[in-house]
């Protein structure tokens, strides 16, 4: 795959007063992927074709070139006031596209541009006579074309569908006292499918709540096993054959050659893949001064909530809620130009499945999950110079 990406961009600043600025930017972008397949066991075609010999290899019949351009324009609309020397508000509209593509496969189809539109409003201060620090914005985010993967036979395929996301953001400092510090962020989310795209879900291509009703076993004339069917709860009977999906029953190695590998089942309203409702994080500096330095002692909390894996929502594929503590100590001389700590990642040991990716259909649908690290115990130490 051959990638070419060409932009150019800029903004400019504009004071409407001496509280009061207006940002306003463009971008133009020009973007092109060419896709080249070589579908050629152990090259058979490529040396009794005289392939070999041609000036340009990728005009051969055994060659697929999918060519895709694409272009757009964005823009970034901003206007900021202070209301003080230590607080400002602002707001701003931003567009921006992810270009056009071509999934990868031996049998590729391309995906069109992702363009989204940003709408966000926001806080930016210092406050209790320079003790805080508070920033936060709400913001809304709709994509038309949004790209989502899911697994189709023996790869996965991008396709775009439309989605829309309202979060509130925000992250604070504030010293309790001259030695006490806490900080905290927090995301909070609401996002959905918006439009009432119909995809299959090729793990559960019958598009059944449960596990399949009744299994016919063998269905193939010589009872071979070559082609076998199962009825699922919903009444919908699905065969398969060489391990691929399909509607009718039939002998085939590649996909579906009769029917169709599945039930296309709306996906509107269902959550977006690796997004929590949820997260935030609280930290805790208590500082020990000395004669001769400085202690730190740094205790921190992590939250994030639980988020789907895939498109579907399904619930195999969901993440749970996980939290995680983390301790530092450090040392800091008065006089010197070194500093040491001792730290502890993961304070309660407790390992969490971070992400969960399914592998295709024709291999039976098995996941891949990753997990956190467990508790991790250190010394650290260095120099300044």
């Amino acid at each position: 795959v051959d990638d070419i990406s060409r932009a150019i961009y800029g903004e400019m600043y504009f004071d409407l007063s001496d509280d009061t600025k207006l940002t306003v930017g463009a971008r133009y972008q020009d973007d092109e992927v060419v896709s080249t397949i070589y579908n050629d066991v152990a090259g058979g075609s490529y040396l009794t074709s005289g392939c070999f010999m041609a000036a340009n290899k990728d005009t051969c019949s055994f060659v697929d070139v999918t060519p895709v351009a694409d272009d757009a324009f964005t823009y970034k609309l901003a206007l900021q006031h202070n209301l003080s020397d230590d607080v400002m508000v602002y707001g701003s509209y931003t567009t921006a596209i992810r270009a056009a593509g071509v999934n990868a496969g031996d049998n590729p189809t391309t995906y069109d541009q992702e363009e989204n539109s940003t709408l966000d409003f926001g806080l930016k201060s210092i406050l209790m006579d320079g003790a805080m620090l508070l920033n936060m914005n709400v913001f809304n985010t709709v994509t038309d074309g949004f790209l989502v993967a899911a697994v189709e036979n023996t790869g996965t395929t991008n396709t775009n569908i439309d989605a829309e996301v309202t979060g509130f953001e925000g992250n604070m400092m504030v010293f309790l006292s001259e030695t006490t510090k806490l900080e905290a962020n927090w995301l909070f989310l609401d996002h959905e499918v918006t439009s009432d795209s119909m995809l299959i879900n090729y793990l559960n291509p019958a598009g059944a709540p449960v596990a399949p009703g009744g299994y016919y076993g063998a269905v193939d004339p010589n009872g071979t096993g070559l082609i076998t069917g199962a009825v699922h709860t919903n009444g919908r009977v699905l065969f398969k054959s060489a391990g691929f999906n399909c509607t009718v029953a039939g002998l085939y190695t590649d996909g579906c050659a009769t029917g169709e590998p599945g039930w296309a089942e709306s996906i509107k309203g269902n959550s977006l893949p690796g997004s929590s409702d949820k997260s935030y994080g609280l930290s805790l500096t208590q500082d020990f001064n000395s004669s001769n330095g400085v202690t730190s002692a740094r205790l921190s909390y992590r939250y994030r909530g639980s988020f789907d894996s895939d498109i579907f929502n399904m619930d195999r594929m969901k993440i749970d809620a996980q939290d995680t503590m983390d301790l530092l100590i450090s040392y800091e001389p008065n006089e010197g130009d070194w500093y040491a700590g001792i730290f502890v990642k993961n304070i309660r040991d407790q390992q969490h499945l971070q992400i969960l990716r399914p592998a295709s259909n024709v291999q039976g649908g098995q996941l891949f999950g990753s997990f956190s690290d467990p508790r991790i115990w250190g010394v650290q130490f260095g120099s300044k110079f």
